[in-house]
């Protein structure tokens, strides 16, 4: 559904380029931008590069009426999970990948797999505990969208692509989400000088072959409204009012997404529904080892969130 709903407001805001496209009325978003998507690579002439962003809604909430949504089918894929919200947000999860899937098996059908950059990334961390009416989850990492916290501002992501030297790897280099830019405009041959004086950094070279980041700090925020601010520099992160919308967001959410009566056993189920995806059969015929280590893989992408304490006369800091 693509109706705003507030008091004094009602209306339908979904455009094709300048026009009102009421022909997509009642249809799944996330569908909706992936057929708009394959469509737009299988008429693509592939003489010619392709930048393609695709910007899913998935998964943020929506109408406060029906926050979260996914077909009743997907979300009965979930039933092991106990909470109703975060079946409701594994199965809007679900359809995100299977968008994924679709957009790489459409570059594999038309032969522009071979030859591309894939970048998937968030940008910014979770709303969890049911803020923004939403069930996602940040744990281990400590607070949610909108707060400085880590569980607010690391986003999840990764980086494919057949010039990647070592493939299959966790990446330790910092990166900031300015850097996309230089760093996709060199990757295609881009002059970046001519993007001017900006904050990202070009670390193509650096992600290829897994060298030491050029990035050794970052501005995180400065919120004139929330009154709140943090820096990054190295392993340390200096916070001011942290907590965005109030110090309730201050804690660590969970779930944190695992099977507690069989973690192993639904570990290996989700790998293996990670080998049967499209997006796993396209890229198999070009990296045949692609998935060889996944196991290790996602054992390594795990994070710890340790905790410091430090007590002045004053308050305690954390």
């Amino acid at each position: 559904m693509f109706i705003y709903s507030q008091p004094g407001y009602w209306g339908y805001d979904m455009r094709r380029n300048m026009s009102v496209a009421r022909d997509v009325y009642g249809k799944y978003t996330t569908d909706l931008f992936t057929e708009e998507a394959v469509d737009v690579i299988m008429k693509h002439n592939t003489s010619q590069p392709l930048f393609l962003y695709l910007a899913h809604l998935a998964v943020h909430s929506g109408n406060p009426y029906a926050p979260l949504q996914a077909p009743k089918e997907i979300v009965e894929k979930f039933l092991y999970i106990e909470d109703e919200n975060r079946r409701k947000f594994a199965g809007m999860l679900w359809k995100l990948d299977e968008s994924v899937g679709r957009v790489v098996e459409a570059l594999d059908a038309q032969h522009m797999l071979q030859n591309s950059i894939i970048l998937f990334t968030t940008d910014n961390g979770g709303p969890a505990a049911g803020f923004n009416t939403n069930a996602a989850s940040n744990w281990p990492l400590r607070g949610v969208k909108a707060s400085m916290w880590e569980g607010g501002i690391r986003g999840a992501g990764f980086l494919w692509s057949p010039y990647i030297q070592n493939p299959g790897r966790i990446s330790q280099q910092m990166v900031h989400i300015t850097d996309w830019l230089p760093t996709l405009v060199s990757a295609a041959g881009g002059d970046i000088k001519k993007l001017g004086n900006i904050d990202g950094i070009d670390q193509w070279y650096i992600l290829v072959h897994d060298y030491l980041s050029l990035r050794k700090e970052f501005l995180v925020n400065i919120d004139p409204i929330l009154d709140g601010a943090a820096i990054r520099v190295g392993d340390w992160k200096l916070m001011f009012h942290p907590q965005g919308y109030g110090s309730h967001w201050d804690g660590w959410f969970g779930p944190s997404g695992h099977n507690e009566t069989a973690p192993e056993a639904q570990l290996n189920v989700i790998l293996q529904q990670v080998l049967n995806s499209t997006a796993a059969s396209a890229i198999l015929k070009i990296m045949p080892s692609a998935y060889q280590n996944m196991k290790t893989l996602r054992e390594s992408a795990e994070v710890s969130s340790e905790v410091f304490l430090y007590k002045d006369r004053d308050k305690d800091w954390i």
